[in-house]
């Protein structure tokens, strides 16, 4: 094993107390006021120089919580959000001598792994990474890039492809039977490259979180924060999961997580994959539901599968599903969805389809224009609903630094 790795013993978390709470919610305000409430009834008896570890998913989310917070409470005060893979280095810090960043972070693996692909004798050995860094030539900009690259890409490696890592390490060769010729010669460098990193790092044989949970086994519980609460993970890592949950026998941990459907959906699949399955004989178990669950809710579907293997461990709160409020078309699909259920045109009530505006789909030709009917929408929805605030609108769109000076061009000519 690695320091990259931590080995997971089978039914772990059967061996810790349960102090695992999972809390769901098929709307954003339930589970956020329900976080909010959970805090401010700790307040009281919490330390007043301790803050509460929140962890999210990104900065737009936590800049929300604190608007939240503070509207709710006058101010956000004595709360410390954070990422979770952050907060479980600092955690580790607290009862074992590790650095204060972890030395995988891919911004520090960046540099190293720059000066080991200049290593003649390991890229020589590799013809395919040879070509590539010959092509580079004396370009540093090029070798920098395919460095950075790789940082990031063992990073994810270290997260969610443990046994890949633990191969790696240990010389052995990682074989998947999909891969083509060029990705197994791809595995073969790079399973090379990760074994010349740990040498040069000095990298030894125990993932320091072997060394945080022997020491609080031996009664070295008492730098660990009462609770750490996670909002909203758009996906949990078996890695931290299992970190989180041997956490969980020396403190409280809540997971607010967000579940757009009450029925179990971990089986459901879109009708073009079923197909497909069904083509190639693996049908098994899976089922159709709402074609746009099904579609783009993979992601949410992983981490709800990965949290159901480790269900009968949490004390969990599935009384926050809500049912969308009013008939419009947007309502009744977040309804069907809520339900595990698509409904039929002949289904719907009747209604003047052609007024409702719940969802509307604009065909624009070019970015600026999709920014100005993007604008005039939002203009016309204040004008029409006093109550409408800009925290309660949020915009998704791509590639959002390039659109910056269009963004201000448009949306500048507000008086």
């Amino acid at each position: 094993m690695t320091q990259a790795a931590i080995k997971i013993p089978v039914g772990f978390i059967s061996q810790v107390p349960h102090m695992l709470t999972l809390i769901t919610s098929n709307r954003y305000e339930c589970l956020s006021r329900r976080l909010l409430d959970d805090l401010a009834e700790r307040g009281p008896a919490a330390d007043p120089f301790r803050a509460e570890p929140v962890l999210v998913p990104g900065a737009a989310l936590r800049r929300r919580l604190e608007l939240d917070w503070a509207r709710h409470h006058g101010v956000c005060a004595n709360v410390a959000f954070g990422f979770l893979a952050q907060w479980v280095w600092q955690v580790l810090r607290r009862v074992v001598p590790v650095a204060a960043a972890s030395p995988f972070a891919p911004e520090l693996l960046a540099w190293r792994l720059y000066r080991l692909l200049g290593e003649a004798e390991l890229v020589g050995a590799h013809p395919r990474l040879a070509r590539y860094l010959e092509r580079a030539g004396q370009d540093p900009l090029m070798r920098y890039e395919l460095a950075a690259r790789l940082g990031r890409l063992f990073d994810q490696y270290i997260t969610y492809r443990q046994g890949w890592i633990r191969a790696w390490a240990e010389g052995r060769s990682v074989t998947v039977d999909a891969f083509t010729e060029e990705q197994r010669a791809d595995q073969a460098w790079q399973g090379a490259l990760w074994r010349r990193l740990l040498a040069d790092m000095g990298a030894g044989a125990e993932h320091p979180a072997e060394a945080f949970f022997r020491e609080l086994e031996a009664g070295g519980a008492g730098a660990l924060p009462p609770r750490v609460s996670i909002f909203a993970p758009s996906d949990m890592p078996h890695l931290y999961l299992a970190i989180l949950a041997r956490l969980s026998g020396w403190m409280e941990v809540n997971l607010y997580v967000m579940n757009p459907c009450r029925d179990f959906w971990e089986h459901l699949v879109d009708p073009v994959r079923l197909a497909r399955l069904k083509a190639e004989g693996r049908l098994d178990y899976h089922e159709i539901g709402h074609r746009l669950l099904a579609g783009w809710g993979v992601q949410t579907q992983a981490l709800i599968a990965l949290l159901n293997d480790v269900q009968p461990e949490f004390r969990q709160d599935d009384e926050l599903f809500q049912p969308a409020p009013g008939l419009h078309l947007l309502a009744r699909i977040q309804n069907d969805i809520l339900d595990g259920k698509e409904s039929s045109p002949a289904e719907l009530p009747g209604r003047d389809w052609a007024r409702d505006d719940s969802i509307a789909v604009h065909v624009c030709h070019s970015l600026t224009r999709e920014l100005e009917v993007l604008h005039d929408r939002l203009l016309d929805r204040f004008s029409r609903d006093p109550t409408l605030r800009p925290a309660d609108v949020l915009v998704l769109m791509p590639g959002l630094e390039a659109a910056a000076p269009l963004i201000e061009a448009v949306f500048g000519t507000v008086p």
